[in-house]
C-alpha cells in the first residue's frame, strides 16, 4: 500500500491562547458539539479534521483526542512545543485508532472477498457492475450502515445503506458505486447503526448519554463522499460517447437550474445542412427533504437534535444515485445559434437563428443538495427541506444546420424553458463557405 499520510497544520495564537490543529487537504465544515475550551470540527463525510483548543497549557486529554485524530506523532510534538506564535505543518503519524487487518478484505480461493468487521461478523465483498456488493450472511440489519474508508488512514469514502438481500433471506446486503483509484484491499470495510453520529465528548472523563442518531436521505442505494471521492460515479446513456470537441461548457440560470452542454464530434469548417451533435444534461433545482420522515412528529425537546442530524445527512448528499419518480415534468430546451466575431461577441445588429426545441424527458439519476441551503434551513413543522439539484441522464441531440446558414463563426445558445442565459465558457462553431 501507499503512504497516505496527511498534511497536519498546527498553529497556536498567544494573543487569544488558541490551539488549532487541522489536515491541510480538507475544511471544517460542521461543529456539531463542544467538550468544554475543546471543539472538534467535522467534513462532509462526518470525520473529525480539525481540533481547536482555547487554552496555552494542553492537559493528557487534550494530546489524547489529537493523537486519536492526527496521530501520536503529531501529539508528541505538541507537547513538546512551549506556548509561543507556532505555525508549522508536518506529516501526520498513524492515529491511535488507525483501523486493523480484520477489516480489511482477504482475497478467498475462490475468487470472492470476506471481511472480518471489527463490529463483528463477517462480510462477503464482491464487484458488480461498478458497484461494491457487501452482504451480510445470515445476519438482518437492514436500517444499519456499511461504512468504507481507505485502510491506512481511516479516511471515511462512502457509507451505503443495509437493505434485507432479496437474492438470499435471512441476510443483508449493501452497495457502493466502486471506481476510487484504489484496490480492494486498500479499503476497510466495516458495519454500524451511527455512521456519521461520531462522539463528540471523546478523550473527557465525563460519558454523557446519546440517543440514537436519526438519517433520513431522499432516495437511497448510497451517500457518496464527495471530498474523496469525486467523480467517482459516472451517468450516461448505454451508448458510449466519444469526448466531445468543444466543452463541456454550463449553462445557468436565475433559479439555479443548469444545462451542461458538450459538442460532440467536428465544428470547424462546418457546411450548411450538415448535422450538429451535442450532449445535454439538464439540472432541476428544487426543494428536497432531509429528514424526518413524512408524517412524523418530533417532541419539542428533540427539536434541536433533529435539526442537527437532518443538516448533516443534507451535507452529506453529493451525486446521491436516484430512484422512482420525482415531481419534475419534461423540461424543453431551444438550441440557437448566434453570429459572432474572433473575439466571441456577437455581430450587430444581432444574427440569431433558431435550430430546434427539444423535450427532454431523460429520468433523474442523481442529486445533491446546495451545501448553503443546508446550513440556513430550519426544522419547521416537522420537515427540513433545502435546495437539491436533480440531475437527468444524458441526452444526445442531432441538430441540422440550415440549409442557407451563413458562412463564419456561430456561438451555440440554450434557452431552458423560455429562459436565456449566458456562459463563461461559449461553445462555438465555424461555418464554411
Amino acid at each position: 500500500m501507499s503512504d497516505d499520510r496527511r498534511q497536519v497544520r498546527v498553529m497556536f495564537d498567544g494573543l487569544v491562547e488558541r490551539w488549532e490543529v487541522s489536515f491541510v487537504d480538507a475544511d471544517a465544515t460542521s461543529w456539531p458539539g463542544s467538550d468544554g475550551d475543546r471543539r472538534v470540527g467535522r467534513d462532509l463525510s462526518g470525520s473529525p479534521v480539525e481540533v481547536v483548543i482555547d487554552r496555552m497549557t494542553l492537559t493528557a486529554a487534550d494530546l489524547a483526542l489529537i493523537a486519536e485524530i492526527f496521530g501520536s506523532s503529531v501529539a508528541d510534538l505538541m507537547g513538546s512545543l512551549d506556548p509561543v506564535s507556532v505555525d508549522l505543518v508536518i506529516a501526520a503519524g498513524a492515529p491511535s485508532t488507525q483501523l486493523d487487518a480484520r477489516s480489511v478484505p482477504q482475497l478467498t480461493d475462490s475468487g470472492a472477498y470476506v471481511v472480518s468487521a471489527r463490529s463483528g461478523g463477517s462480510l462477503e465483498v464482491s464487484v458488480r457492475s461498478g458497484a461494491l456488493r457487501i452482504r451480510l450472511p445470515g445476519r438482518q440489519l437492514a436500517g444499519g450502515w456499511v461504512t468504507v474508508s481507505v485502510a491506512t488512514s481511516g479516511q471515511l469514502v462512502a457509507l451505503a445503506p443495509v437493505r434485507d438481500d432479496d437474492e438470499h433471506p435471512g441476510s443483508s446486503v449493501a452497495e457502493v458505486p466502486f471506481g476510487l483509484d484504489l484496490g480492494i484491499e486498500d479499503l476497510s470495510i466495516d458495519v454500524t447503526d451511527q455512521p456519521l453520529a461520531g462522539d463528540d465528548s471523546q478523550a473527557s472523563s465525563a460519558v454523557t448519554p446519546r440517543r440514537r442518531r436519526r438519517w433520513w436521505v431522499i432516495g437511497s442505494i448510497a451517500v457518496v463522499i464527495a471530498a474523496v471521492v469525486a467523480g467517482m460515479v459516472l451517468f450516461s446513456n448505454d451508448e458510449p460517447v466519444a469526448p466531445g470537441v468543444a466543452g463541456p461548457s454550463i449553462f445557468g440560470y436565475a433559479d439555479g437550474d443548469s444545462v451542461t452542454a458538450t459538442l460532440l464530434g467536428p465544428i470547424d469548417g462546418l457546411e450548411a445542412g450538415s448535422e450538429l451533435r451535442l450532449s445535454l444534461v439538464v439540472s432541476v433545482r428544487e426543494l428536497g427533504g432531509y429528514g424526518p420522515p413524512p408524517g412524523s412528529v418530533v417532541p419539542d425537546d428533540e427539536q434541536a437534535e433533529a435539526e442537527r442530524d437532518a443538516r448533516q445527512v443534507c451535507l452529506s448528499v453529493t451525486d446521491l444515485p436516484l430512484e422512482g419518480p420525482t415531481m419534475s415534468g419534461d423540461s424543453r430546451a431551444m438550441v440557437s445559434l448566434v453570429q459572432v466575431d474572433n473575439a466571441g461577441v456577437a455581430l450587430a445588429p444581432l444574427e440569431r437563428v433558431n435550430l430546434d426545441s427539444l423535450t427532454i424527458s431523460a429520468p433523474f439519476v442523481k442529486h445533491t443538495s446546495v451545501k448553503q441551503a443546508c446550513l440556513e434551513a430550519r426544522l419547521d413543522n416537522d420537515m427540513f427541506m433545502a435546495a437539491t439539484d436533480f440531475v437527468r441522464d444524458e441526452v444526445i441531440a442531432t441538430i441540422e444546420l440550415p440549409d442557407q446558414l451563413a458562412p463564419g463563426r456561430w456561438r451555440v445558445d440554450l434557452a431552458l424553458d423560455d429562459r436565456l442565459s449566458d456562459t463563461s465558457e461559449p461553445l462555438i462553431i465555424t461555418v464554411s463557405k
